[in-house]
This record gives C-alpha cells, sequence and structure tokens, in this order.
C-alpha cells in the first residue's frame, strides 16, 4: 500500500469513526429538532466521504490501472496545482460567503448569528495569514 492509500484509509477511517460517534451521540441524547436534524446531516456527509474513500481504496485493489492512475495523481506537478487551486478557490467562496450571511443576518437584525459569521471569519483569515507567513519563510 502506497503512502497516499494509506492517508486516504486513515481520512476514510477517521470520518467513519466520527460519523458513527455523532450518529450514537445524536441517538442517546436528546436534543432540540434542530440540533437532531444538523447533526444527522453532518453524519450523512462524513459518513459518504468515508465510503467514498473506502470503494476508491477497495477499486484500487482490485484494479491495477486505477491505482496506477492515483499514484501518478499524488506525484504529478499539475494535479499538485489543480489540487491547491481548488482549495484556494473553496477557501475564498466560503470566506465570502460567510461574510456576505453575516452582513445580511445583521441587517436582518440577527446580530448573534452575524457575530458568530463574523468571528469566523476574522479567524479564518488569521489562520490564513499564520500559515502564509510560516510557508513564506521555509520557501
Amino acid at each position: 500500500m502506497t503512502k497516499q492509500m494509506k492517508y486516504k484509509l486513515v481520512d476514510a477511517s477517521l470520518c467513519l469513526i466520527i460519523g458513527i460517534a455523532l450518529l450514537v451521540y445524536n441517538f442517546c441524547c436528546p436534543q432540540s429538532k434542530e440540533v437532531h436534524e444538523y447533526i444527522l446531516g453532518f453524519v450523512v456527509g462524513i459518513v459518504s466521504v468515508a465510503i467514498y474513500f473506502f470503494v476508491l481504496i477497495g477499486i484500487s485493489y482490485k484494479n491495477k490501472k486505477v491505482k496506477y492512475n492515483i499514484e501518478t495523481k499524488a506525484q504529478d506537478e499539475r494535479y499538485q496545482y489543480l489540487y491547491h487551486m481548488a482549495m484556494a478557490c473553496t477557501f475564498r467562496c466560503s470566506i465570502f460567503l460567510e461574510g456576505l450571511v453575516s452582513i445580511v443576518c445583521a441587517f436582518l437584525n440577527q446580530m448573534t448569528y452575524s457575530e458568530v459569521l463574523g468571528l469566523l471569519v476574522g479567524i479564518q483569515l488569521m489562520i490564513y495569514l499564520i500559515f502564509y507567513t510560516v510557508i513564506k519563510i521555509k520557501h
């Protein structure tokens, strides 16, 4: 098993463990309907990711061509560039959406949500700045 496949297996296992733990918590501890539905939606999403990774790993064991493609992609600079660009675009979109929803919540007089979203945007931007500085110093 290659290093990349081991990482995918660890990621899938973590997603599955977190999903199962949240599902057990959701059914054992009483919460409001909104919290119950939120946790259930989160569980569906995270378990779906785990299943995707497990299927990908299973297919790679049975099909040598798929395994070769996965290993090649992990070492291909173009693929790594596309991956990092997609992550950067995702980060920008999430920051933009959080800021926009924060402003909308402020106009709708939902200050609690607005403040929480504004705080999250600020924390994410500080984390970005820290990582940017560390990576800039290393390279």
